[in-house]
């Protein structure tokens, strides 16, 4: 049940720093293309220490002795408060924001954070997006955190819709990981945001519940295919999130046991932990973060506050 806003018109097909002082987003169509990728596995990339900052060129590559992480949707709600932790914890963060501008602009000033326009309903901009990053920086870690929801009635109901989240929240995650996660060296880490919709059937916004639960799925694949390259990929699963974004769910608090909804830090913790050497043997897993409410029935819940 996290979501981030959703997307809009704008796109850029390059990885094009944003100025220090401007901001310049290119105009075109949310067409999805259908171009297609190149699955075969790379033998390139480093791995490399935590350290204080220490940056110089290799060719036009950022090199840092900081470890580096590309947050997707990282201006706002939990990606934003996925950028300012690990940031303040040490890592280099590259982040995509699309509608985001002036929080992106914050997070640069506050935090030092790289940020980048992206419009990932656009295939194309995606790939490009791919890899251009990848010929800037070398990187450690990936978190795909950015996604769509359009809550739509069935009868309402659009293949349009369908095919936006579907591209947001699974198409564009995979060609992030396929492009940036087989270059990077042992000891690196790619944390998809899933969500607790995944597992349960919904009544509106299909395409996200069917999408969270692609991704779950990918996540167990790029699991098995990266992990021979010491590359390990997980999933956090958040229920309720008071994100800043969506409206406040109080009866959802209280059905849950820890007795309140989750705050975007709650989720970014986990994150830092799962791109930490302390989960190095943990591979494949879906982290559910919700406070227990997914281990709630809401009428045994009112069976038992009746007999109490």
């Amino acid at each position: 049940m996290h979501w981030t806003a959703p997307t809009d018109a704008d796109t850029t097909s390059t990885c094009t720093p944003i100025p220090r002082d401007d901001l310049t987003i290119q105009k075109a169509l949310t067409r999805v293309p259908g171009a297609g990728y190149d699955l075969t596995p790379d033998t390139g990339g480093r791995p490399r220490q935590d350290g204080t900052v220490n940056e110089t060129k290799q060719g036009d590559v950022t090199m840092t002795n900081k470890r580096a992480v590309l947050v997707t949707g990282g201006a706002r709600g939990i990606g934003r408060s996925i950028s300012e932790h690990l940031a303040e914890n040490g890592w280099m963060v590259i982040a995509t924001f699309n509608t985001g501008r002036e929080e992106a602009m914050e997070l640069r000033r506050t935090h030092g954070v790289e940020v980048r326009h992206l419009n990932m309903t656009d295939r194309s901009a995606s790939l490009g997006f791919a890899r251009q990053i990848r010929s800037e920086f070398t990187l450690d870690a990936l978190v795909n955190n950015a996604g769509i929801l359009e809550k739509e009635g069935f009868e309402e109901f659009t293949l349009g819709a369908w095919d936006r989240a579907l591209e947001v929240n699974v198409t564009a995650p995979l060609i992030l990981a396929q492009e940036l996660g087989r270059h990077m060296g042992t000891g690196g880490s790619i944390v998809n945001i899933a969500s607790t919709d995944a597992d349960i059937g919904s009544f509106r916004s299909i395409g996200y519940s069917a999408s969270k639960a692609a991704l779950l799925s990918i996540t167990r694949s790029l699991a098995n295919i990266l992990g021979p390259r010491g590359v390990r990929v997980n999933a956090v699963t958040p229920g309720w999130v008071d994100n800043g974004i969506t409206a406040d769910s109080y009866e959802a608090a209280n059905l849950t046991p820890l007795g309140r909804n989750g705050a975007p830090g709650d989720i970014a913790k986990v994150v830092a932990f799962l791109l930490s050497p302390e989960a190095a043997f943990i591979t494949g897993a879906s982290i559910v973060t919700d406070g227990g409410y997914s281990c709630v029935d809401y009428y045994m819940q009112k069976e038992n506050d009746l007999l109490g």
